[in-house]
């Protein structure tokens, strides 16, 4: 398949639909759909150059240092999307993102798919930016609900250390909040729209040539993948994060 430029404008010619309905219905926000759509198109083309050059260049090295970036990336959107200070909780976060994407996406690759050439780009860089944005979508939500439980009933936690209770035994039930928070909207999504309707992975995974049942059946272990991964980097993240979020008497500090 090929792409040209009378291709890239007959598709972008579909935005003059939305761009007339959010002119006839909301002229206010013509010019802030405008600038969105912009950066998002912009910022394709940027991750479609970058990868291109990974692509060329097929590096072990560069596959490792592209985790790397976009790990730092995701990290930064996580806690801007939750409201959590960067200066305490980048390190946490970052390490949690880096290690279940390496350890999952390392398993996925060398012992579920195992394909030719694991470490090659074309493997790499797609099964980690889905371990990646399912972790960020998940850990938004689990983090958000662990620090605003402790923030508002922080009742039960004091009283599990009063009795004699470990932080570790305590804090189980938040975790396990924060857990159930953000996995089961996730899973829930996936349910519904692969009842109705066909997920984007899916659907590119036959348009890049793998027969449906294959197709079916690398989307689910990467589905798997992602959800573990995302578990995995959250308890990192939140053991990572201990001595940041408590002081030395287990006094909650945000």
């Amino acid at each position: 398949m090929t792409i040209n430029y009378m291709n890239i404008i007959a598709g972008l010619l579909l935005l003059v639909i939305p761009a007339y309905l959010i002119w006839q219905l909301d002229r206010q926000q013509l010019r802030a759909t405008a600038i969105g759509t912009l950066r998002m198109m912009v910022q394709v083309a940027v991750v479609g150059v970058l990868t291109m050059l990974v692509w060329r260049f097929d590096s072990l090295w560069l596959c490792l240092l592209w985790v790397v970036l976009t790990t730092v990336l995701t990290a930064l959107v996580l806690l801007r999307r939750t409201q959590l200070p960067a200066r305490r909780l980048f390190l946490p976060v970052a390490a949690g993102l880096l290690v279940s994407t390496l350890a999952v996406g390392s398993y996925e690759l060398f012992v579920v798919l195992s394909p030719y050439r694991p470490t090659s780009a074309h493997w790499v860089i797609p099964v980690s930016g889905v371990l990646l944005a399912h972790s960020l979508i998940i850990n938004i939500h689990a983090l958000h609900t662990y620090i605003d439980a402790l923030r508002g009933d922080s009742l039960p936690y004091y009283t599990a250390i009063g009795n004699g209770a470990t932080r570790l035994r305590a804090l189980l039930p938040y975790a396990a909040r924060a857990l159930h928070n953000g996995i089961t909207p996730t899973t829930a999504k996936l349910a519904t729209t692969a009842l109705f309707a066909m997920p984007m992975l899916l659907a590119g995974l036959l348009m890049g040539g793998l027969s449906p049942l294959n197709a079916a059946f690398v989307f689910a272990t990467l589905i798997v993948a992602a959800i573990v991964a995302a578990m995995l980097s959250l308890i990192i993240t939140l053991w990572a994060a201990d001595h940041q979020l408590f002081d030395r008497r287990g006094q909650f500090m945000m």
